[in-house]
């Protein structure tokens, strides 16, 4: 059992937490456990706070959430322990592998005054906990055997008795002694899985998948055969139970639906506040309201790419919804394209996107049913749709790339190269060995690298032919990618490797790095970050040393996908299997009068370019000029707080060795005037 204090963190956790499991309403405030964290929904403003691994939650899939009697906040998190949690998240306490127990997921959750009784997955054992004291720093715990023996469900406290929901029936004791009682379908009940129980209006009352049966002196009675019931709720006067069919109402002889909406928990104040099953949280005082909460389409990212406005395109594959998360005012917000399919994917659906230099974002698919292949979203939200010709998986797309021309190439399943200009296909090459296509990337020369699944990789050159690269241990490419030096880096499911001329001069596998490196990304300042399956993420910096990142510093899954750096603001974006992260790096560019040009001296042996940095250099231009005032090369329209030099004159000729003076502009005129050594 450990306490820890939750800090500021540069790490933030996006997720989908419209599926609600489980709410509690404490004043002006509803608390709801979601398969996306933790939310606070404030009555008065219906505003939501999300509550995530960051602020430190044990899992951001919560099964189920409670108060006890000093207003503290006990999640039960799926696969991840119980985290005890301040109302204002000022304090955390995390209950993990506890003694007695071979498991630590937990089902329910029931708190009778100082006592909170946990349901395990364990066989025969609920866990308790007293909570006299300080919760947070000390408290007794206890492991009671139950009956029957299987998973508890719910847990209910009626009058002097304690209620066990399970999946082999109903287990009811005493406070004050140890003998139970024991009910099943044998004695009535529609089904030995029993998800929840109440008491009201002289009877008890037992939910099912399979309907509702209710407790009188003579006996069981089934009531319904219909619903699957999560949760009731009950005030003097009436019943309710939440269904998958939706919320129901008990009339005195029939359950009837007043509310058809996927339904996982229901409370009254009031009104009637349901948590539902993808629609957030609901009110209902006669008219139904709805209020769900801000976040993407889904929570499994198979893809993310910045656009030049710095929003985040995702795609959520095998889903066939796409996310877009942006900055409005002083909130991150998000939009959802092609929630019911009206873009018509097939089978499989989208998986990447890709941002051209227009700013246009294309939608690939992996589409075994060669139904659509891309979308083309234009920066008005319009689409393009493309169907590519040819049979087998011509629309299962395994990788992309935009050349110097903001033409998109796309490698397909079916071993074809296609290149879209004007929105149509105009070239389509192949040979024997790009069967399978998972990456590609053209390099500074302007030839064409590709990846495949089982054949490694090859080399189209820009004057025609190819060539193969030579000594990869597994040929399954993952990605390729160029840095700054223009050299080549490509990752396979053994390992990350470095090519320079052709050759491999460096490489990490994947007992190195933890596993299988799916992507990588560059930062301003040159540093690579390589996102993991199952390990998180791996930063390797230019000392050749490595920085690691998982969940205890904030990573929101370590089923790491992609990544995207952002050099504007200094943000790194990782998509996972289980939401997205954004982690403030610090790295951002100067302010104007602080210009920036690196690599400085830049040695055009060892770098393929100078990039210059500044926040108000958007818009604006450079002019570099020699020692003696010659004109050498004008950079104009800059489209962003970078703008980069290759070491060529106007004749396209490189440079000789010397000092070069650079003169930039903002786009008000205000000038910077600076240095820079170039080496041949």
């Amino acid at each position: 059992m450990l306490i820890i204090l939750f800090i500021i963190s540069q790490w933030t956790s996006f997720l989908n937490s419209s599926e609600v499991n489980d709410i509690v309403s404490n004043g002006d405030k509803i608390y709801a456990a979601t398969t996306g964290g933790g939310l606070i929904f404030d009555k008065e403003d219906a505003s939501f706070t999300h509550i995530t691994n960051v602020a430190g939650l044990l899992s951001n899939n919560v099964a189920r959430v409670s108060l006890d009697l000093h207003g503290n906040l006990w999640f039960l998190c799926v696969d991840g322990g119980i985290t005890l949690m301040s109302p204002d998240m000022t304090r955390v306490r995390k209950f993990i592998y506890l003694d007695g127990l071979s498991s630590y997921s937990f089902s329910s959750i029931f708190i009778d005054g100082d006592t909170v009784w946990v349901g395990t997955s364990d066989d025969k054992k609920v866990w308790i906990y007293d909570t006299m004291g300080d919760p947070f720093e000390e408290g007794k715990s206890t492991l009671k055997e139950i009956k029957p023996t299987n998973e508890v469900n719910d847990i209910e406290v009626i009058g002097d008795s304690i209620w066990f929901a399970t999946n082999k029936g109903i287990g009811v004791v005493s406070k004050r002694d140890t003998i139970w009682t024991v009910y099943n379908t044998s004695n009535g009940l529609p089904n030995d899985t029993v998800t929840a129980i109440t008491s009201w209006g002289d009877c008890y009352w037992a939910g099912t998948p399979k309907g509702i049966a209710k407790l009188t002196p003579i006996g069981w009675e089934v009531v319904d055969t219909t619903l699957h019931v999560y949760e009731f709720c009950s005030t003097d006067t009436s019943l309710w139970a939440a269904t998958s069919y939706g919320v129901f109402k008990w009339s005195g002889v029939e359950w009837i639906n007043i509310l058809s909406i996927d339904s996982r928990s229901i409370v009254f104040d009031s009104s009637l506040w349901v948590g539902t099953w993808g629609e957030g949280i609901a009110k209902y005082d006669g008219d139904l309201h709805s209020y769900i909460p801000d976040g993407p389409a889904s929570n499994y990212f198979s893809g993310i790419a910045l656009d030049l406005d710095a929003n985040i395109w995702c795609t959520h594959h095998p889903d066939h919804k796409i996310s877009r998360l942006y900055y409005a005012g002083s909130n991150w917000r998000w939009k959802i394209y092609n929630k019911n399919n009206d873009w018509g994917f097939g089978d499989g659906g989208p998986y990447k996107v890709i941002v051209d230099g227009k700013n246009n974002k294309w939608i690939l698919t992996w589409d075994w049913t060669n139904t659509l292949g891309i979308v083309k979203v234009l920066p008005n939200d319009s689409i393009v749709k493309f169907r590519l010709d040819g049979g087998g998986y011509a629309n299962v797309i395994g990788g992309a790339c935009i050349d110097w021309a903001d033409n998109l190439w796309v490698g397909c399943w079916d071993g074809y190269i296609r290149r879209i200009r004007n929105d149509s296909v105009d070239i389509t090459i192949s040979n024997e060995y790009t069967s399978e296509i998972t990456a590609l990337s053209f390099d500074l020369d302007k030839n064409l690298w590709v990846g495949t699944d089982k054949s490694g990789l090859t080399i189209f050159l820009k004057d025609g032919g190819f060539y193969r690269i030579p000594g990869l241990p597994i040929e399954s490419v993952t990605f390729i990618n160029i840095d700054k030096k223009g050299e080549i880096w490509v990752g396979t499911v053994g390992g990350v490797y470095r090519i320079k001329d052709k050759k491999i001069i460096s490489s990490y596998t994947s007992a190195d790095m933890g596993g299988v490196v799916w992507d990588m990304t560059i930062e301003s300042r040159g540093g690579i970050w390589f996102p993991i399956d199952g390990a998180g993420i791996k930063k390797l910096n230019s000392a050749g040393t490595f920085d690691e990142y998982g969940k205890e510093h904030g990573l929101v899954s370590e089923n790491c996908k992609s990544v995207e750096f952002d050099k504007y603001y200094g943000i790194l974006w990782v998509s996972t299997d289980y939401g997205l992260s954004r982690f403030a790096t610090g790295i951002t560019p100067p302010p104007f009068s602080h210009l920036i040009a690196y690599p400085n001296p830049f040695v055009l042996s060892k770098y393929r370019e100078i990039e210059f940095s500044a926040l108000d250099i958007k818009g604006g231009k450079i002019n570099i000029y020699t020692l003696s005032g010659r004109f050498v090369k004008s950079i104009e329209n800059i489209k962003s707080s970078f703008a980069t030099w290759d070491g060529r004159n106007l004749d396209n000729e490189f440079v000789a060795s010397g000092i070069y003076i650079f003169v930039a502009y903002t786009k008000d005129g205000v000038k910077k005037v600076g240095k820079i050594a170039v080496v041949r």
